[in-house]
């Protein structure tokens, strides 16, 4: 019930830094994407590494995958580069490492 309830208030804190709402469908799929990044950086890594280190990977990992994804939208699609939609990825993979924490 913690994790549930530290993830929450982590939506919650980034929907007020964002000044925007965290919930349209891109910020969604941004969310997911890191989610699904630090689900992948949690397999790879070995069982028995220390629980903070697969923590720090976890969202170090979403971090990067959200700027390759806004490098791709601004060279190759030529829209606006956001940082919020960076910060929705990496609150994506922040959410995943502390459920599995």
């Amino acid at each position: 019930m913690k994790k549930f309830l530290f993830a929450v208030l982590v939506l919650c804190a980034c929907n007020s830094f964002a000044g925007e709402s965290m919930l349209k469908a891109d910020k969604a799929l941004h969310i997911g994407a890191g989610y699904g990044v630090a689900w992948i950086s949690g397999v790879i890594l070995p069982k028995d590494s220390p629980r903070a280190f697969r923590f720090g990977v976890k969202v170090f990992n979403s971090f990067p995958a959200g700027m390759l994804k806004e490098h791709i939208d601004d060279v190759y699609r030529h829209r606006a580069w956001s940082w919020k939609d960076v910060l929705a990825t990496t609150v994506g993979g922040t959410i995943q490492a502390t459920i599995t924490f």
